[in-house]
């Protein structure tokens, strides 16, 4: 047996048992919380922090545990941190207003009054003050997640303060509770859990509580009338939180490391809500609900209540609400003034055009764009991007690699398998079997191994900017996919030539086609069947076409799409201008990352919806198509290029090191 084939033999069998180990392991911190695991932005943001710090600490295992899966109550959460049942808590703070009064200042109705008044007290004299008032009570904030929401009630028609008298309601905090009973409404303090069988059982008239409270915890499917939108008097602060004994426990890089995950996981989260009050507006009417906004009058007479009831109470309470109540709106006044001006650019506006192939709006790759740009435009005022979908360039999938080479188009997203006739080397980024999951690709974040592919990028007139990874499948025609004895006789779409390669050594017929033909190659029966992402499937909507799929994890079919940009378009920025493309390029893949978690289960959903069979890949199924990959595919690439087999030798150890249990 030669060393090559030994190479490869040992490698499989590294492989297998990376993925016979444990997905998780008891890990060493603990974040509980109680909404829905995936569903909810905050559980989702709280992923990012822990793949983030991770991806940091190689060491450090963060464990997730939703739904209060730990047994612990909500409002226990905060005794919880303090006497070390857990390590890290998200709850909302005026949980345990009843016990510090001081944590009311996170929920005071109207103040603040939007999420962009929220972020404007982030890094403020007023946030050193609560962060050292936390840390006095034994917790340490991290992230800095205020939810806007709104107010439902169960069968009476609501509106201004006028409209509540002799109705239970619960707001979830003391202070605004003081607001309602000054109306001659009955308050009732209960976690956001209790809202839905309260609304239920009648023991409950109104609730207010964050859009996404509201739609995670299904209130709709209790409310008749709801008031979401517009001005609002709720919007409350939701953190990340930390006991302050295992905080001061952590070295200084550790903190950091700590600090730059909560930065990226609030970017996140900041995305997420803006979308929030849409989807409850939406959620709302489709269960029958009469949904309208708060109306600027109605608006203006809460805060007239509030003055005289909740805000007065809270400042007269104690010396530190005091201060936290002055130095917020002190915050607020000294926010503009102090925002830091920017010398005027000796340029017109620089007008930046990126082309892909995907849906507008409705694709993860065109949606992940979108909050590339919106990163670079706040940082960079005198930059505009036009995002150009579907191709309305005019210029070809294949065809937009040559045109950023050329100088021609500024940036794509762009599917480097379309480019390895010309960069074979490429084919790293596709062989089958080798990213088995979206956590091992990820992990792969600042290794040797990106560097080495970035360099060839490089060299070839490009710019890899995000890594946008997507685990993919089979959807055929007419036959059921498994191992590779089922696709005999096939004609698929692999998407790479290496793909294909194992494709015909299984007897399928290999057809070369981008992604988005392959909905109408199926519909005229040129085509059987193709690998291609869970994204792509549904975007580009081969279910229409399709009677069978297979997907599961591990999976032969992991793919980069990469953000790039044209060399000769990167090498003209300065210094702070790439600064500022590759921080938003960070929060894009985050973002993009956080999409790819259910595409698997909205690939299933939607193609079985419409009829087709659903058949899960196995671990067989992989360890068979892994062995017949590196027998084709993977000593194929090895062969293109000295500089191919390093890559390569390089990727499986990285994959090994950082998949390692540790």
């Amino acid at each position: 047996m030669s060393t090559r084939d030994r190479w490869c033999q040992t490698t499989l069998l590294a492989l297998a048992v990376i993925i016979l180990a444990p997905i998780a392991m008891a890990g060493q911190l603990r974040i509980a919380h109680q909404w829905d695991p995936d569903v909810d932005a905050r559980d989702r943001a709280a992923r990012i922090f822990a793949a983030e710090v991770e991806r940091r600490l190689p060491q450090t295992k963060i464990s997730i545990h939703a739904r209060s899966s730990l047994g612990i109550k909500p409002v226990e959460q905060y005794q919880a941190m303090l006497d070390g049942r857990i390590e890290m808590s998200i709850f909302p703070m005026f949980y345990i207003a009843p016990q510090i009064p001081e944590f009311s200042i996170t929920l005071l109705p109207g103040v603040p009054a939007t999420t962009e008044q929220a972020q404007l007290l982030k890094n403020s004299a007023f946030h050193e003050h609560f962060q050292a008032f936390c840390e006095g009570k034994g917790i340490h904030v991290l992230t800095w997640w205020w939810l806007p929401g709104g107010i439902v009630s169960r069968d009476r028609e609501i509106g201004g303060p006028n409209t509540y008298k002799g109705l239970t309601v619960r707001s979830g905090d003391p202070n605004t509770d003081l607001m309602f009973a000054a109306l001659g409404a009955i308050p009732q303090i209960i976690p956001s859990t209790e809202i839905r069988p309260g609304l239920q059982k009648g023991t409950l008239d109104v609730a207010l509580a964050s859009f996404e409270s509201l739609v995670s915890l299904r209130i709709f499917e209790h409310s008749k009338f709801a008031i979401l939108g517009g001005n609002t008097i709720y919007l409350s602060l939701h953190p990340l939180m930390i006991s302050a004994k295992v905080w001061n426990a952590l070295s200084d890089a550790e903190k950091k490391a700590f600090e730059e995950a909560a930065e990226l996981a609030d970017a996140a989260f900041d995305l997420n809500q803006r979308d929030a009050e849409h989807q409850a507006v939406a959620t709302f009417r489709s269960a029958g609900a009469t949904v309208r906004p708060m109306t600027f009058d109605e608006y203006q007479d809460w805060l007239h209540i509030a003055n005289a009831t909740s805000w007065r109470s809270y400042r007269n309470s104690s010396d530190a609400a005091r201060l936290l109540f002055d130095s917020m709106l002190q915050s607020f006044v000294n926010s503009r003034p102090n925002q830091p001006t920017r010398e005027p650019s000796v340029h017109t506006t620089k007008t930046i055009r990126i082309s892909h192939q995907w849906p507008a709006n409705i694709d993860a790759r065109d949606r992940a764009a979108r909050v590339f740009v919106k990163e670079v435009e706040s940082r960079l005022p005198n930059y505009s991007f036009q995002i150009h979908p579907e191709l309305t360039l005019n210029i070809g999938s294949v065809e937009q690699f040559d045109e950023m080479q050329s100088g021609k188009l500024d940036m794509s997203v762009y599917v480097l398998a379309y480019a390895v006739k010309k960069v074979p080397e490429f084919s790293l980024a596709y062989l089958p079997g080798l990213y088995p999951s979206v956590e091992i690709v990820r992990s792969l974040k600042g290794s040797q191994i990106l560097d080495q592919v970035q360099a060839v990028a490089n060299a070839n007139g490009i710019h890899i900017l995000a890594w946008w990874w997507v685990p993919g499948g089979f959807a055929t025609r007419n036959r059921e996919v498994g191992g590779p004895e089922s696709v005999k006789g096939l004609r698929l779409r692999g998407g790479d030539p290496m793909f294909d390669l194992m494709l015909k050594k299984a007897g399928a017929i290999p057809v070369a086609l981008p992604s988005n033909e392959i909905n109408a190659a199926m519909k005229s029966g040129d085509l059987d069947g193709a690998l291609t992402s869970y994204e792509t499937f549904v975007s580009t909507r081969v279910f229409e076409n399709a009677k069978f799929i297979t997907a599961g994890s591990p999976g032969i079919w992991m793919f980069l799409n990469a953000l790039v940009i044209s060399r000769s378009v990167w090498d003209e920025l300065t210094d702070d201008e790439k600064t500022a493309f590759e921080e938003a390029a960070d929060i894009s893949e985050d973002y993009f990352a956080e999409t790819q978690r259910d595409a698997e289960k909205r690939f299933i959903e939607t193609f079985t919806r419409v009829g087709a069979k659903y058949n899960a890949f196995t671990y067989e199924n992989y360890l068979a198509w892994l062995r017949l990959a590196q027998e084709t595919a993977w000593k194929e690439y090895i062969a293109v290029s000295p500089q191919a087999e390093s890559m390569l030798t390089e990727s499986i150890a990285t994959i090994l090191e950082r998949s390692r249990p540790r």
